[in-house]
């Protein structure tokens, strides 16, 4: 858990510093959007540093490394850092769709919003199932409901950013204005949960094996000979007593 802080807190400090060097850029709104990418990197920072840390420890004590059980992210946890990832997701996707609409000055807003649309939603279809395969991989219990409810509140979120953010016309442009937003903020949020809860599904499935890559990346060389021999031997062994029946 102390991990994922670092992590989380290393990713906040680098968009804060990239905010500070893009806010005079003239990028206007946009640099608050670009400043939040470093936020998406959270997950593989995190993992990174759990590695690190791993090898770091092993040599002082063997319990360094998580048991199966214990490499499992609570539910709570992925639930908080995934509401900050997605509205990470969010905001990063409309500063690079923002960018690309500058390229059509001549535009009409409502080609504008239409064309901005365009760029950010397959990104934030990717982007989202890569954070529901993350906290499917990594969370061993209540994971769904972590992955939804990171969507609906980071969505929710990221979307009253935008009206903080956002003068009026941009906001009448790319997203419809401020009329019946609770319902576009919830319709949003379920689209979006649909690559996410695919994504939680997939990721679940290679719970064990992330769990293996992680014992390979902290032991020694020839600890992870044997761990793949094992493995191997175990394999023809059952391949073997299918055969049979």
């Amino acid at each position: 858990m102390k991990t994922l802080a670092l992590a989380f807190g290393s990713s906040l400090a680098t968009s804060i510093v990239f905010y500070a060097l893009l806010a005079s850029s003239g990028l206007g709104e946009n640099a608050l959007h670009i400043a939040l990418i470093p936020l998406l990197g959270t997950s593989h920072l995190y993992e990174l540093m759990e590695k690190r840390q791993a090898k770091h420890n092993i040599s002082l004590s063997p319990k360094s490394i998580f048991t199966f059980k214990g490499f499992a992210i609570p539910w709570y946890a992925m639930l908080i850092y995934g509401t900050f990832i997605y509205i990470g997701i969010g905001e990063s996707t409309s500063g690079v769709g923002g960018i690309m609409m500058r390229f059509m000055p001549d535009a009409s807003d409502a080609l504008r919003g239409t064309g901005f649309r365009l760029i950010q939603f397959p990104i934030m279809v990717f982007a989202v199932y890569l954070l529901g395969f993350w906290i499917g991989s990594r969370c061993a219990a209540h994971g769904l409901i972590a992955t939804i409810l990171a969507v609906y509140l980071g969505h929710t979120l990221a979307k009253l950013l935008d009206l903080v953010v956002l003068s009026e016309s941009a906001i009448a442009g790319f997203g419809g204005g401020r009329e019946y937003l609770w319902v576009r903020i919830l319709l949003g949020a379920s689209i979006f949960a649909v690559p996410a809860i695919l994504g939680f599904w997939r990721g679940s499935r290679t719970r064990i094996s992330k769990y293996l890559q992680y014992l390979l990346a902290v032991l020694p060389p020839e600890t992870r000979t044997t761990i793949v021999t094992l493995a191997y031997e175990e394999a023809q062994t059952s391949a073997a007593k299918r055969v049979q029946r």
